[in-house]
């Protein structure tokens, strides 16, 4: 008897474990099993496996051989017999593994070979040696069937970094998230992970958990005011005046910091409060265009006979300082008449004007802008006649004759209008 004949049956008479030996070698088990029985006939019922039909026969034989063979049941050279079970009292069997082609893919190099067994022995027919990790698709004591597919997938290496630690996982297959429960790291509900949990894994992925936590703080900041600008027709343009000088506010505020992997990320106002407003600077802002400089000829005396007032000031040019606006257009001249539309008798130093944009008893003081005339201080008394026309004058000055009128005609006049 051979020395793997021998291992089979001291196997089968031990009862360790499955022996599954080449029919060629079933009938070198008969003398063995003849000899280790009993010496008185015992008929048993002894189920066959082939294929995945069960047959039960009954026999008195000690010889699987003869028992496959009373059954019909023929074995090639290359198909498995395990006789592991055939000496049991209670279940003797007997099971035939038929030699026939399966498919192994291996990582992607799918072969075709022939193989009698199992999973396991298809594997090594195929000099398929597998790794740490490596996954086969079917359980390695899995009987083979023709035609049947088996897929090894290799096993990679990942990595995971988180809380300053790289972890390498090998595996075969998977996601992020399953590579993290590999790993017995665990997510926080603010963490980011990168790439996705549902990313699919492949050789090489690297995987990054980045810590995220959040606090918050209340501070005291300071609210500036604000500079606000109000307009006077009484200011020229580019003068200003402080009306109301500006303070700071304070106010109470809440931030909720976010940091990432220890490191501040981000910094968003959660709520706040005014302590103390702040009170605005006001400002205001002269709009008045200051006018061109008139020079009136030399030795040039006012028309009108009206005193100014006291507290009028005048320039190095004759012309009012303190005024409140000043209207330009043309001016024309007019005499007789008897009294005014206030009621006035006319007379030189009172003038007429549309009240709408003067009102009577204005007090003005006009000039000519080409300098040859100052009719000088004056007063609104009169309406004239020209508020009807188009591109009417502003002021209709009162003369004493119809000479001085011709000669002045129509003249473009400044109106300082005092008050």
């Amino acid at each position: 008897m051979n020395q793997q004949l021998q291992k089979a049956v001291a196997a089968v008479a031990a009862h360790k474990r499955p022996i599954v030996i080449t029919a060629f070698l079933l009938s070198f088990a008969i003398a063995f099993t003849t000899v280790a029985t009993a010496s008185s006939p015992v008929i048993r019922q002894i189920k066959i496996f082939d294929s995945g039909s069960t047959l039960t026969v009954q026999s008195i034989s000690a010889d699987p051989a003869a028992v496959l063979a009373a059954a019909g049941i023929e074995t090639g050279e290359r198909d498995l017999v395990d006789v592991s079970h055939f000496a049991d009292d209670e279940e003797p069997s007997i099971i035939v593994y038929r030699y026939c082609s399966v498919f192994i893919n291996d990582d992607g190099a799918v072969k075709q070979i022939g193989a009698a067994g199992f999973v396991a022995d298809a594997l090594e027919a195929a000099g398929v040696v597998l790794a740490k990790g490596d996954v086969v698709s079917r359980p390695l004591n899995e009987p083979l069937a023709p035609g049947m597919e088996i897929a090894v997938a290799r096993a990679f290496t990942v990595t995971v970094k988180a809380d300053g630690k790289s972890v390498k996982i090998v595996l075969a297959d998977g996601t992020v998230a399953e590579a993290l429960a590999i790993a017995g790291i665990h997510l926080g509900a603010s963490d980011i992970i990168k790439p996705g949990l549902a990313e699919k894994l492949a050789a090489g992925t690297a995987i990054r958990i980045y810590r995220v936590t959040s606090k918050t703080r209340t501070v005291t900041e300071r609210l500036r005011y604000k500079t606000v600008t109000q307009y006077s027709a009484n200011l020229y343009k580019g003068s200003t005046r402080i009306l109301q000088r500006g303070s700071d506010g304070k106010s109470e505020v809440t931030y909720t910091d976010r940091y990432v992997d220890g490191k501040l990320a981000s910094s968003s106002v959660k709520s706040s409060r005014v302590l103390v407003a702040p009170v605005n600077k006001i400002v205001l802002a002269g709009t008045k265009v200051r006018p061109t400089a008139i020079r009136l000829n030399a030795g040039l005396s006012t028309i009108s006979p009206l005193t100014p007032p006291a507290g009028l000031v005048f320039d190095e040019n004759g012309m009012p300082k303190n005024y409140k606006r000043i209207i330009e257009g043309i001016g024309t001249a007019y005499s007789g008449g008897q009294s005014t539309a206030t009621g006035r008798r006319a007379a030189v130093g009172y003038v007429a004007v549309n009240p709408r944009i003067i009102p009577y008893g204005t007090r003005l003081y006009i000039v000519s802008t080409d300098g040859r005339y100052n009719y000088g201080y004056c007063i609104a008394a009169d309406t004239g006649g020209f508020i009807y026309w188009n591109n009417a004058p502003v002021v209709d000055l009162f003369m004493n004759s119809e000479s001085q009128c011709e000669a002045f005609g129509r003249r473009q006049v400044r109106i300082y209008v005092l008050g």
